[in-house]
């Protein structure tokens, strides 16, 4: 992933225990290896010496995405890979997203090149409300009530740079 860079639009996010639970907690990216307010390098600081990212074995984190929550969706990542010009813009109404680069890849699925997928080889996004809200009263509910509507809404928009 020393190919793309990702800016993120999160001043924040939830650190986890050693189980991958959050903790409850909302810190700041300021810096740490999770900040990524301006556009970094995925994989320059996935091996740094930071105790999250050895619970997760490199991001496997919620990010709180920044501004308020409303029915219009904001703007929470951007992925660029700068050779090809290739683009990810996402685009989301919900409170968080979880950032995951692979992990748990071990090289025994290939791609249609035929080249196999190392750990960290990948990256999912994945918005959604924050893990574990129930049981951390300072996150945003999740508790939809009779009657009441579930309305999220996200956009994933790919382009290319020419």
């Amino acid at each position: 992933m020393k190919f793309a860079t990702l800016p993120l639009s999160c001043s924040h996010y939830t650190p986890v225990d050693q189980h991958m639970i959050p903790t409850g907690e909302i810190a700041s990216v300021a810096n740490t290896p999770m900040d990524f307010r301006t556009a970094t390098y995925i994989g320059k600081h996935i091996r740094d010496n930071f105790d999250q990212l050895y619970k997760a074995i490199g991001y496997d984190h919620n990010w709180v995405i920044d501004g308020n929550p409303t029915k219009a969706v904001r703007p929470a990542a951007k992925l660029v890979h700068e050779a090809s010009g290739r683009k990810l813009d996402l685009f989301t109404t919900l409170p968080g997203m979880q950032v995951y680069t692979g992990n748990a890849l071990r090289g025994n699925l290939k791609g249609y090149s035929g080249k196999a997928y190392r750990q960290c080889e990948g990256i999912a996004f994945e918005p959604q409300y924050y893990p574990d809200s129930p049981n951390h009263p300072n996150f945003p509910s999740t508790i939809l009530k009779p009657g009441e509507l579930y309305d999220e809404k996200t956009i994933y928009r790919f382009s290319i740079d020419t």
